[in-house]
């Protein structure tokens, strides 16, 4: 059995955090008995929907056998693997890991979750859009409700999403506080992006000079 994590806790990563709030994770187990794996599981310290196994084909009959299971809700759970008449029962805590994420100094540096706006498409479209800014900015992907929560921007433009998940492509340029510090907020999910269209296009100053965060937090995506 393997994945089981430290301690029998999983701190599952935004990335493992489906967009309904359930959690996947990924599970090896070896077979002794030769027979057909099925998992089931059932959340122990409170009321929740039954665990989802996955069991993938191509593993043959015995030995090494991948799996995913999806965990309705965080808490602490008992799974349950059977082959045959053979089973095997673990119990084990399931958390959301859902810190921030620190900039990226470009769109190169770092491999992003798949969105239908890439980074280079949203930093591209700011030729297009309200700031014009150029150099190179602090780059995040986080959600709306982040950059509300980070920067306070007023509201600037009528079709702004609702949505406070909604997963957002930030832009910060300029170094250092002043005139030339900019940012500029793009929808991570609308295609209109890559034709100029912004959330929040804001100078510094615009925005009272607000602390520059070090950390935002990661969407989750589908």
């Amino acid at each position: 059995m393997g994945a089981l994590g430290p301690d029998g806790v999983i701190e599952a990563p935004a990335d493992m955090v489906n967009k309904d709030g359930s959690i996947g994770w990924k599970f090896g187990w070896w077979r002794v008995a030769s027979g057909e794996l099925t998992i089931s599981g059932r959340r122990v310290d409170g009321p929740a929907p039954p665990a989802r196994g996955d069991v993938p084909s191509g593993y043959g009959p015995s030995g090494f056998q991948a799996s995913g299971v999806t965990f309705p809700t965080e808490g602490c759970w008992e799974i349950t693997g059977h082959v045959g008449s053979a089973t095997l029962t673990f119990v084990i805590f399931v958390i959301k890991r859902l810190g921030g994420v620190s900039a990226a100094a470009s769109c190169d540096a770092r491999i992003w979750p798949k969105t239908v706006v890439s980074c280079t498409e949203a930093q591209r479209s700011i030729s297009r859009g309200a700031s014009g800014s150029g150099g190179n900015p602090l780059i995040w992907l986080t959600t709306l409700e982040g950059v509300d929560t980070a920067f306070g921007p007023g509201r600037q433009v009528t079709n702004q999403p609702t949505d406070p998940a909604t997963p957002v492509w930030v832009f910060v340029y300029g170094a250092n506080p002043g005139p030339d510090r900019f940012l500029h907020v793009a929808d991570a999910t609308n295609p209109r992006t890559r034709d100029g269209a912004f959330i929040y296009a804001y100078t510094w100053a615009e925005l009272g000079s607000a602390v520059l965060p070090t950390t935002l937090p990661a969407p989750i995506l589908p």
